[in-house]
């Protein structure tokens, strides 16, 4: 699973469990925001991610976001690896994800 899916999914239990700080909230709203400023609100790629948040533990979900994110070369735009970064930094510092990120 590429970076971009794995930080996601590992992400939105927590998100929908509103355990988490705002610093994971809005690191992941700023990958989203990158991503749909990229490819576009109506993109396959941000209507994986809107279909990932409304079935988080979907592995079905998961799977289309992972190919979408391969067709758009999501992990190959610089802008998208940045936001992806802080993100996976405020999710180590609230120990997020374990050891998949």
């Amino acid at each position: 699973m590429d970076a971009i899916t794995t930080a996601i999914v590992a992400v939105l239990p927590a998100l929908a469990g509103a355990l988490v700080k705002s610093g994971v909230t809005d690191a992941y709203e700023a990958l989203k925001a990158v991503i749909r400023r990229k490819w576009g609100e109506t993109a396959p790629i941000s209507n994986a991610i809107t279909a990932m948040e409304q079935d988080p533990t979907s592995k079905a979900q998961a799977a289309v976001l992972e190919e979408k994110v391969r067709i758009a070369k999501a992990t190959e735009e610089p802008e998208v690896l940045t936001a992806l970064q802080q993100l996976v930094q405020q999710m180590k510092a609230q120990d997020i994800g374990g050891p998949f990120i």
